[in-house]
């Protein structure tokens, strides 16, 4: 293996094993699912309330703000608290606590914990979790689950999971059939790979759009520039994943400041390459540099479905 093909391999690996979900952030490439549960047969328990709240027993997951469960609620919580539902009997239940400030969220948890430590929240085995996130081109876009009530007694709360429900980016929604060995049928997901759709519909544009650019200013050897062209964008990703976690990463969660500093680091770097790769002035490098790094965010801003996510991730 020559030199300039050791360069594109580690490039390309570089690119794979970029973090595909920072902290608590979601990437480009990702994009987060709705969760929310309910109980289905709440009715037929009348002697009972049941709310959301922290599994004191295993101790895991983490926080969670106790949360009364009404008929025809679905409700949900934060990826990583991991909670579970309790039946308590309604004359040992303030339901006011629970349902007048529900921003108030020291004094619900001290509240729960106390019929904890009295003995007086009837746990269940069930152990809410859920997939936070998956691919932007995945057509799910959320999941509803039912469970529902088997019994309850003084010690256990026996539950089971009824259904579950798959929403669609197309505003369809299916049920999902359970498996004779047990779980419940997977949601469809897109026809082609992640990889394989930021290839089609990103990074082979990108890089054709930046070499016509590059050849309009240069007009010469445009095998060579086309060569130059995917190397730098190669280049380029890392550096564009890498700005978005780190801006990620300060809470800035608002897509334009992002998108500005991705588009900062990506022109600096390619007007660099451009300089130094090709040989040319620093003016005509920053020139070609904005020219082609404006059209590529022009696109992935306003005209791919997607928006600034793949624009972000690419550009």
């Amino acid at each position: 293996m020559n030199r300039s093909s050791g360069v594109v391999a580690a490039l390309l690996l570089l690119m794979l094993i970029i973090p595909y979900v920072s902290a608590d952030m979601i990437s480009p490439g990702a994009k987060g699912l709705s969760y929310c549960f309910r109980i289905g047969n709440i009715a037929d328990y009348p002697e009972y309330s049941f709310l959301m709240a922290f599994n004191y027993a295993s101790k895991s997951g983490g926080y969670v703000t106790p949360t009364l469960i009404n008929p025809g609620d679905c409700i949900d919580f934060y990826k990583a608290s991991n909670p579970t539902i309790y039946a308590v009997h309604k004359e040992n239940l303030n339901e006011t606590i629970l349902t007048d400030d529900f921003f108030d969220y020291s004094r619900r948890r001290n509240y729960a914990q106390q019929l904890y430590n009295k003995h007086m929240l009837i746990p269940s085995s069930v152990l809410l979790s859920f997939k936070s996130y998956t691919d932007v081109n995945d057509p799910l876009d959320g999941i509803e689950e039912t469970f529902l009530i088997q019994g309850v007694d003084d010690d256990a709360l026996d539950l089971k999971k009824e259904s579950v429900i798959y929403l669609y980016n197309d505003d369809t929604s299916e049920t999902a059939l359970p498996r004779p060995e047990g779980g419940f049928e997977e949601p469809r997901h897109a026809l082609i790979p992640l990889w394989l759709y930021v290839l089609i519909f990103s990074l082979i544009p990108t890089i054709i759009i930046e070499f016509l650019v590059i050849l309009a200013f240069i007009r010469k050897e445009p095998g060579k520039l086309l060569l130059f062209s995917t190397v730098m964008n190669m280049i380029t990703w890392p550096i564009a994943y890498l700005t978005y976690n780190f801006m990620r990463n300060q809470l800035i969660l608002h897509p334009y400041p992002i998108l500005l500093a991705v588009e900062m680091a990506v022109f600096a770097a390619e007007t660099v390459a451009i300089r130094f790769g090709l040989k040319q002035g620093w003016p005509k490098s920053t020139m070609i540099s904005i020219v082609a790094n404006g059209i590529t965010a022009f696109i992935g801003l306003f005209l791919i479905p997607t928006g600034y996510v793949l624009s972000s991730m690419l550009f």
